[in-house]
């Protein structure tokens, strides 16, 4: 059982002997501390969290300020499975200590909850603690407790109240645009500070009031017609089917494609290059255009589709916008074009790797995760050849894939949605009518025929990768690892894949033989890893002293 903290390196005399005082009470409960470690700069509350999950070694985590002392076993608490805020005992003067000081956070909340929608709130200055316990109030499932623990070094705390501090005011910021998503009460505007007069509260709060009214007064005397906004102010706002490869996600796009107010072109390798190589955050120039126009001319997929005059005519217009607005041109432009009103989105596998990159460049996108029993897809995979028949590298690609895909969970449900294989053939009214809603879209009939879509769509419809998308949904392609894995192949899926496989809901059915082999398969799959490491070593080695690297 762990406690996770700041320690902030290089601290003040009075924080580090708290860190100090903390750490030995953490000891003391019988308990496992778990540093988290900082400089001067503030961390994000978030990014502490995640550590302590990921070092969690029980079905419960706790977090706990820096400054605080444990007096009583912050594990033994009434109900394991909810979650608890700790406030502060009383102190000397009577007063109880303002907020909450620690966490007692269950692994399973913390999955199915709290880390889809984390704000970005730093530690240090205020508005931490109301997350957690808005959050779990929300759901019933919280409560604070006293007596926990004990705080020596502040024996009159109060709230923080420096709104002159950066940090602050992006808390506050953060925190409202949570609540906002969360249908919650916001924070009031915190006060402002006037040179030489300190802080004034309420003044900025009842000027905005007062011209809300008279806007109210306004409008009920003169009424306007409603604000017409210019397609061009509109953020692009696409979605992304990501996931690991021979999961489906070929098939899910042909049904998604046919619905009429949905369109999504092939699959844009050069996206993932675009966004990676070119500066996000200014404006897209001359030069950097003709770096654009020569990945699509030559990407693999798009180029023997446009021709060079047709991204041209495309491009010219939007010299000198931003890179989102670049890429909305080119999938609205290219092929047989995009008409206004239609959302486009976009597949590739790939593209699990650089969910980073798309919401820096797309901060409203939206993600559709396909999942398949990873056994399936790496039996499909190693079927054809991929990665040299290594079965191996076959299920590190998988897992690494789908791990790379589920972080894009961080934008919350209403921007991430995970859909399984397995579902989308066996109910595909249900799921499709679960994306359709997820993507502002009513169901379609004609997203329920992805075999006549197929030979619309696919060129190589009739080739070996894509030839059974030209077949309607067939159930018998569930499961069919059981005939074309070996006990080795599995038991090397369990020893590299099988913890991703258990999170996205793969655990069961494997054969005990498979089982029976892990323990070899785990020693052989670790003397592969040290091989690979040792020659990539020599192979470095050779290349610093023949000079090749200066």
């Amino acid at each position: 059982m762990i406690v996770v903290f700041l320690w902030i390196e290089g601290a003040s005399p009075r924080l580090a002997k708290a860190q100090k005082l903390l750490e030995e009470s953490i000891l003391a409960q019988g308990l496992r501390p778990v540093r988290f470690p900082a400089g001067r700069k503030l961390c994000l509350f978030g990014d502490v969290l995640a550590l302590g999950r990921k070092e969690a070694g029980s079905p419960a985590f706790v977090w706990c300020n820096s400054d605080v002392i444990l007096t009583k076993n912050p594990f033994d608490v009434p109900d394991p499975s909810q979650v608890y805020g700790f406030r502060r005992q009383e102190t000397p003067g009577g007063q109880l200590g303002y907020g909450v000081d620690m966490y007692y956070i269950p692994v399973a909340v913390w999955d199915r909850d709290l880390c889809l929608d984390v704000p970005a709130l730093y530690l240090g200055t205020s508005y931490v603690d109301r997350w957690i316990s808005r959050a779990m109030q929300q759901s019933g499932k919280y409560e604070d407790l006293t007596g926990y623990i004990d705080h020596p070094s502040h024996p009159k705390s109060g709230p923080a109240n420096d709104s002159a501090n950066s940090y602050y005011r992006e808390n506050f910021r953060s925190y409202n645009r949570w609540a906002k998503r969360r249908s919650l009460e916001k924070i009031d505007s915190p006060p402002y500070l006037l040179p030489g007069l300190g802080h004034v509260w309420g003044v900025r709060d009842a000027i905005q009031r007062w011209r809300a009214e008279r806007n109210r007064v306004q409008a009920a005397f003169s009424p306007q017609p409603p604000k017409q906004v210019h397609p061009m102010n509109l953020k692009p706002q696409p979605f992304f089917i990501v996931g690991a490869s021979r999961s489906g996600t070929t098939m899910f796009r042909l049904m998604l494609t046919a619905h009429p107010k949905l369109s999504i072109p092939q699959e844009a390798w050069f996206l993932g290059r675009i966004v990676s190589t070119l500066d996000r955050s200014r404006q897209v120039d001359a030069s950097a255009m003709e770096f654009i126009r020569g990945e699509i001319v030559n990407d693999a997929l798009w180029g023997g589709l446009q021709t060079p005059e047709t991204v041209d005519r495309i491009l010219k217009p939007v010299v000198g916008q931003t890179l989102d607005r670049v890429i909305d041109a080119i999938f609205r432009g290219c092929g047989k074009g995009i008409q206004p009103g239609v959302r486009w989105g976009e597949k590739s596998p790939r593209h699990s790797y650089i969910i980073s990159e798309l919401l820096e460049v797309f901060p409203r996108a939206s993600f559709v995760h396909m999942l398949r029993d990873g056994r399936d897809a790496c039996a499909s995979m190693a079927a054809r050849g991929w990665y040299e028949g290594s079965f191996r590298r076959i299920c590190e690609h998988w897992a690494s894939c789908v791990e790379s895909a589920r972080s894009a969970a961080r934008c919350g449900p209403s921007r991430y949605i995970e859909v399984h294989f397995e579902d989308l053939v066996t109910r595909p009214d249900e799921e499709l009518t679960r994306v359709s809603k997820f993507l502002g879209v009513e169901t379609d009939a004609r997203m329920f025929d992805h075999s006549r879509q197929a030979k619309e769509e696919i060129p190589d419809a009739g080739g070996e990768i894509h030839k059974k998308l030209l077949r309607p949904l067939d159930a018998r392609e569930i499961g069919k690892w059981k005939s074309s894995l070996t006990l080795w192949q599995e038991a090397i899926f369990l020893a590299v894949a099988g913890k991703v496989a258990c999170d996205v809901g793969y655990a069961d059915g494997h054969r005990p033989g498979a089982r029976a082999l892990l323990p070899l398969v785990q020693i052989h799959v670790a003397i592969q890893k040290a091989l690979r490491e040792l020659k990539v070593r020599v192979l470095a080695s050779r290349i610093f002293r023949n000079g090749f690297l200066s």
